[in-house]
């Protein structure tokens, strides 16, 4: 029988959460965490351990040993650092991927990488170059957070289940991205699309603003992406992925496989979508020159 083996490098909210999922979705035999803090390593080591007696799946954990990422079918990256201004988000999380990029390589891995952490579309770019492993088997979660919840709010106002609802938020996580309603499945007025928007935004506000992080739909969204990889889906999606028209990572649709990202969308914008997404492109780029 294959052992499904899983890294996860951080475990703050979103790693500790990816953890658990992982464990009790059966995703995986084998997971390895990993940490700069090792009493909390240690710790959520044997917290997902107290849950076998309970749970329907034997899953493996090991923790603290980089050796073990070099069986490893795929390492999820988390280990963003919360600042309190993008700029400072940039240079400490890019300064974080080069020194995990490196520890990476170092232990002989050649799977997978799924990368949460912010700047998204910067540190995904930053670990596929200090890994050296090929662009398609390094991509980010993206836009697809926000387009999960730009379906979410659609699927409220029109009344239906939201796995009806087709479209993608592009460009660049976070300072420059935008709803591409041409690729979005139902038609709206401009105030619709207008009053859409800001909902979707008020949401993430009002989540921050009352708990201080995400955690619950970030992960849910890049188990979706883990579960397209070990299963070898074929999912069709939107998250940070190396377009090579544009010579950079971005939220861009792509489809997500055994081998990563196994195909990217041919996307026709109309003028107002394309200059967005050019916007999103030039910042990505500024960001990636800050830190060269």
């Amino acid at each position: 029988m294959v052992m499904r083996r899983v890294g996860i490098i951080g475990l703050g909210n979103v790693g500790a959460t990816a953890a658990f999922n992982l464990f009790t979705h059966g995703y995986c035999d084998e997971i390895v965490l990993l940490d700069v803090n090792e009493a909390k390593m240690q710790a959520e080591a044997i917290d997902l351990l107290d849950t076998l007696p309970v749970n329907d799946h034997e899953v493996k954990v090991y923790y603290g040993d980089w050796d073990k990422l070099r069986d490893a079918d795929l390492i999820i990256a988390g280990f963003g650092v919360k600042v309190t201004s993008s700029s400072e988000e940039l240079a400490i999380n890019s300064r974080n991927a080069q020194s995990v990029g490196q520890k990476i390589k170092a232990s002989g891995f050649n799977g997978i990488i799924i990368n949460i952490a912010n700047p998204c579309d910067v540190i995904t770019t930053v670990l596929q170059k200090t890994t050296d492993l090929p662009k398609q088997k390094v991509f980010g979660i993206g836009t697809m957070l926000d387009s999960v919840r730009l379906r979410r709010v659609i699927s409220e106002k029109l009344e239906l289940n939201s796995k009806q609802i087709g479209g993608f938020v592009l460009g660049e996580h976070g300072l420059c991205d935008f709803i591409a309603w041409s690729t979005v499945n139902h038609e709206f007025s401009d105030a619709e699309k207008a009053e859409i928007a800001n909902e979707a935004k008020s949401n993430a506000e009002k989540l921050i603003a009352g708990k201080g992080f995400t955690n619950w739909a970030v992960t849910s969204a890049a188990m979706e992406l883990v579960r397209a990889v070990l299963t070898d889906e074929y999912f069709y999606t939107v998250c940070s992925v190396y377009v090579e028209e544009y010579g950079i990572y971005l939220g861009y649709p792509a489809v997500i496989g055994k081998n990563g990202v196994e195909k990217i969308a041919q996307l026709s914008l109309p003028s107002d979508e394309e200059y967005h997404l050019q916007e999103a492109i030039a910042l990505i780029k500024e960001h990636l020159a800050e830190i060269d």
